[in-house]
C-alpha cells in the first residue's frame, strides 16, 4: 500500500510504501495519481504558474478531478484553520457581515463625526485625568479644545454635538488636587 506525501510546491510527488521504504521523483500520470494531466502554463497577472483546462472537458468535471488529485496528495492537509468551527454559524443571518468582519479584524470603528468626537473628548478628559505632569495635561485639552471650536464654527454632521471647549484652568487645579491626594 502507498501513501501519498505531499510534495513540495512545483516538485515532484513522494510517495511511501507501507514497509516504510521511500522513493521520490517524477512518476508516470497512470501510476501517481498527483501527477498532472493538465499542461502548466505560465500566469498572465502575478508571475505563478496556472492550470489550463483541456479542450473537451467540462468545467465541473475538470474541477472535480484537479480537486480530488489535490485531496490525493495531501495538498490540504495541515491547513490553517482545520478543523476550527466557523465563527458566527449560530448567529442570526446579516448582509453587512463581512463589513463588521472587517472593522473588527482592523479595530477599526465607524461613527457619525458628532459622536466620534465625543468620545474624543471623553478620551482626551479621562488622559489629562491620568497625566504626568501639568504640562501634558494642558496640551491634550488643548488639542481637545480647538476640535470642538472648529467643529462648532463650521459644522459637524451626526446628531447634536452638545459639547463646549474644556474650561482649562478648572481641569488643571482638578488635576493638582488629585496628584496631592496620590502623594498623601
Amino acid at each position: 500500500m502507498m501513501t501519498h506525501v505531499p510534495r513540495p510546491l512545483g516538485g515532484p510527488c513522494r510517495s511511501r510504501s507501507a514497509s516504510g521504504a521511500g522513493r521520490a521523483g517524477p512518476r508516470s500520470a497512470a501510476r501517481d495519481p498527483c501527477a498532472c494531466a493538465v499542461r502548466q502554463l505560465p500566469a498572465r497577472h502575478n508571475g505563478t504558474t496556472t492550470q489550463q483546462k483541456p479542450p473537451g472537458v467540462g468545467f465541473e468535471s475538470w474541477i472535480d478531478r484537479l480537486i480530488r488529485r489535490a485531496t490525493e496528495c495531501g495538498e490540504f492537509d495541515d491547513l490553517p484553520g482545520s478543523g476550527v468551527p466557523l465563527a458566527g454559524l449560530d448567529e442570526p443571518y446579516d448582509e453587512m457581515w463581512w463589513v463588521k468582519q472587517k472593522l473588527r479584524s482592523e479595530d477599526l470603528s465607524y461613527l457619525p463625526p458628532s459622536l466620534a468626537l465625543r468620545k474624543e473628548a471623553h478620551d482626551a478628559l479621562d488622559g489629562a485625568g491620568r497625566a504626568s505632569t501639568e504640562k501634558e495635561v494642558r496640551e491634550r485639552l488643548a488639542a481637545i479644545n480647538e476640535k470642538i471650536r472648529d467643529a462648532i464654527r463650521m459644522g459637524i454632521r451626526g446628531p447634536e454635538l452638545n459639547l463646549v471647549p474644556f474650561d482649562v484652568e478648572r481641569i488643571v487645579r482638578l488635576w493638582r488636587r488629585g496628584q496631592t491626594s496620590d502623594k498623601q
